[in-house]
């Protein structure tokens, strides 16, 4: 598994690789963790002489470094493969990911609340509309304690964006654990208390109606669940369905609060605002979500609508003969890349 964990020295960059250092001493097999900074690009005009140029260029690099291994002492031993690069943080990180053929993009995030953008910072925005690949979101210090097996929420709609996201588990099952355990979690509009606030004056309609959305919502649920819970199931993975009714984003966060652990979610393609690009209940988890956000992003064109589930890509398919080695600097604007071993 390829891991790519972009930091920039600040307490969520800290959290995030914290995290990625225990599940990877969970592995059996131990993952390729790539460390990238990015760095201020440097400009070409306006610094005088090539020498005060080159001092600027020294500068930035010590700086990227300086980022670097003040992180080396978290990630316990585990090995570390670095990068420093130049220029826009979402666009460079977009680049990275591409070339690294990450299998996950693993980010913290500064854990404001309210608005979703001001949740995720403009950063990770920026990758989120530019990337097709799995991103793992961490808030400030909140994540999961060291454990073998993680508690994993999948949140689906029925959708097989959901299905996606089971797969991904499915081929990341090492990063989860050996034996974690899922709640496929499926949340339907809240009937009930809208009909309670209409029901005076209209209570034989209102039963009726109680009783035809109460069938068509267990209908609704069991195929919202069906698929995710057969990928899981086949694989020899604990998952249980579980549904609720009320606000989807809300209700989630509450359930993967309670449960601990970390929410998976599917999503699609690109966009250019954050709701175009995750839909609704993903931008409003980003939001509310106080544990790991695991958001499996799917290219645009990869699920075929006619399709059948069998046929769903776990992942973007991936070239590997395109994918630079870590211990090589993949492109000029990297200061260099080295393995860390301690």
């Amino acid at each position: 598994m390829r891991i790519l964990v972009p930091v920039d020295g600040s307490t969520p960059s800290r959290s995030v690789l914290q995290f990625v250092s225990d599940r990877a001493k969970q592995m059996p097999v131990m993952p390729v963790v790539q460390l990238l900074t990015v760095e201020p690009p440097v400009p070409s005009s306006g610094i005088g002489t090539m020498m005060e140029l080159e001092a600027v260029r020294s500068a930035f690099a010590a700086e990227g470094e300086r980022v670097l291994e003040s992180l080396l002492p978290i990630a316990g031993g585990i090995p570390l493969y670095r990068a420093v690069v130049y220029g826009r943080p979402g666009e460079e990180i977009a680049n990275a990911s591409d070339t690294f053929c990450a299998d996950l993009i693993a980010m913290g995030t500064h854990g404001r609340r309210g608005v979703s953008r001001l949740f995720i910072g403009s950063t990770s925005h920026s990758v989120l509309a530019l990337v097709e690949r799995p991103l793992l979101f961490i808030k400030g210090t909140q994540y999961p304690e060291p454990t073998e097996n993680l508690h994993i929420t999948l949140a689906v709609d029925g959708s097989k964006f959901g299905s996606a996201a089971a797969k991904f588990i499915v081929r990341s099952r090492d990063f989860f654990g050996p034996c974690p355990t899922v709640d496929v979690v499926s949340v339907l509009p809240d009937m009930e208390r809208w009909l309670t606030n209409h029901s005076v004056g209209f209570e034989s309609i209102v039963v009726k109606t109680r009783d035809r959305w109460n069938e068509e919502a267990d209908a609704l649920w069991k195929e919202a669940v069906a698929v995710p819970l057969e990928i899981l199931s086949r694989a020899g993975i604990n998952a249980r369905g579980v549904k609720y009714f009320g606000k989807p984003a809300q209700t989630i966060a509450e359930h993967a609060r309670k449960t601990g652990g970390i929410v998976v979610i599917g999503s699609h393609g690109r966009g250019n605002f954050l709701q175009a690009v995750l839909g609704s209940t993903a931008s409003k988890l980003c939001a509310v979500v106080d544990q790991p956000l695991l958001i499996v992003r799917m290219p645009s064109g990869a699920l075929d609508p006619k399709a059948e589930n069998d046929d769903l890509p776990m992942t973007p398919e991936t070239d590997w003969d395109t994918c630079a080695e870590p211990s090589e600097p993949s492109a000029a604007s990297h200061h260099g890349e080295t393995p860390n071993q301690h």
